[in-house]
């Protein structure tokens, strides 16, 4: 058959046989209906080409989005490290807190540990001129920024007029006594402007300059006023008593004042007085002030022989048992009664003249002092007059080193103890010890107590 060399018009076309020509219904489509392999290529690129445009948007929001955390982060910094100030710089005296330092508010804001020590609190007055290292807490960070304190004003203070009296050998009146009232938080050294003739009477012209340790200076003007003093002393006594052998205090014996001289010169004159022998003697005495002037008087002084006998210390002795002694107390009582009184009422002195028991008990008693002899001495009047057995016991000794105490038997079977009046350092109770308990002290403070068993009955 024939090959059909007619032309067919393919459905969509506008020209015969066509299928190069644009189709509305059937655009790149073959004659079985499918759609050319050139078509699917052009629709992935397509996709390929809507991803990659994606995935630019996407790298373009990213960047933009970094970019924009950045420029906040930078910001934050930037407002972070702004809230506080790099350095503050105020007066010496002004009062300083942490809203001083900040350029925003802020409540929560605090001092850190780690600030130097000026920082004393929440608040506190800047004293000490200088520069500080400052820490704060305030919003994320820590913040270090400095604090100068600087002294420019000079110290306020206020004088007074100075009026007294002067002479020749008057000593200089210090321009710091004309300032009455001072505010600086420096020390302040006060001076003359021009030193004040302290000889001249009558009235003058003093300049006090006062200096704070930063060197700054005001001046304040007061007037010195000095007048002559011609004022003596005054000196009063009454006639006295004392007795040979006996340390006399002669300056005790009068009473002197000034109206400007707190301490007042005193002379005595004995020459007129002979100490060894009983009478009465005049005792002259002359004040003078830091003026020159003086005040004299004189006094009588009778110079007695003391009474040095048994009987006049044991009636000493009767009038102290009487107040400390009782009809019921054992004699170990009584013995504790007469140790506890010569504690409470003699003071212990470095040295007294040894031999006479008689002469020590009584000035022991009568004076209220004395060294171990002394209260020996006294222990046994008192202990003889309360009728107890006693004997004196004395160390053994060595070079100056002597020691005096005594022995007591107080009928309790036992036999004698050691009874030690003289009071010691640490305040040892050396009451009715037994020999063995003396021993132990003595042993332990330089051999105190040793004495020669030999002179004395035996003590258990």
């Amino acid at each position: 058959m024939a090959a059909d060399s007619s032309i067919k018009v393919i459905p969509g076309t506008n020209r015969r046989g066509s299928t190069s020509g644009r189709s509305q219904n059937y655009r790149n489509y073959n004659t079985s209906g499918r759609r050319p392999s050139g078509s699917r290529n052009s629709a992935s690129a397509k996709r390929r080409r809507r991803r990659n445009r994606r995935r630019r948007a996407l790298v373009k929001f990213a960047v933009v989005l970094v970019f924009i955390l950045i420029v906040l982060l930078v910001a934050v910094i930037w407002l972070e490290k702004s809230r506080v100030k790099s350095s503050v710089t105020v007066e010496a005296g002004t009062q300083v807190s942490v809203k001083t330092f900040l350029n925003m508010d802020d409540s929560g804001a605090y001092f850190t540990a780690d600030s130097d020590d000026v920082v004393t609190g929440d608040t506190f007055v800047a004293s000490t001129p200088g520069e500080f290292s400052i820490s704060i807490k305030t919003g994320l960070f820590v913040h270090k920024t400095k604090l100068i304190i600087t002294d420019t004003k000079g110290p306020e203070f206020t004088v007074q007029n100075i009026d007294t009296y002067t002479n020749l050998n008057n000593t200089q009146i210090a321009a710091e006594e004309f300032v009455v009232d001072s505010q600086d938080q420096t020390n302040v050294t006060y001076t003359y402007e021009t030193e004040p003739d302290f000889t001249k009477e009558g009235t003058q012209s003093v300049v006090i300059v006062g200096t704070d340790a930063a060197g700054n200076s005001t001046k304040q003007e007061a007037t010195l006023t000095l007048t002559i003093d011609t004022e003596a002393p005054t000196i009063t006594g009454t006639d006295f008593e004392a007795y040979i052998g006996d340390t006399i205090s002669y300056k005790n014996q009068v009473s002197v004042s000034d109206n400007l001289d707190e301490d007042p010169e005193i002379t005595v004159d004995t020459s007129a007085v002979d100490t060894a022998n009983e009478g009465s003697y005049q005792v002259a005495y002359t004040v003078t002030d830091a003026a020159g002037n003086s005040a004299s008087t004189t006094l009588t002084m009778t110079l007695k022989a003391h009474a040095y006998s048994e009987e006049a210390v044991y009636e000493l002795c009767d009038d102290i048992l009487a107040q400390i002694i009782t009809s019921d107390m054992s004699k170990y009582d009584q013995c504790y009664a007469i140790y506890t009184w010569i504690h409470e009422h003699i003071g212990y002195v470095n040295s007294s003249e040894k031999g006479d028991w008689v002469k020590s008990a009584y000035e022991g008693i009568t004076t209220g002092s004395g060294d171990c002899y002394v209260y020996a001495s006294v222990s046994k009047a008192l202990l003889t007059r309360a009728g107890i057995k006693n004997m004196d016991i004395s160390k053994i000794p060595v070079g100056d080193s002597e020691h005096y105490w005594n022995l007591v038997d107080i009928d309790d079977g036992h036999g004698w103890y050691h009874f030690d009046a003289t009071p010691r350092v640490g305040h040892p109770n050396l009451f009715m010890l037994t020999d063995d308990e003396l021993m132990e002290y003595s042993n332990s403070h330089d051999k105190s107590h040793n004495y020669d068993p030999s002179l004395y009955p035996d003590i258990p």
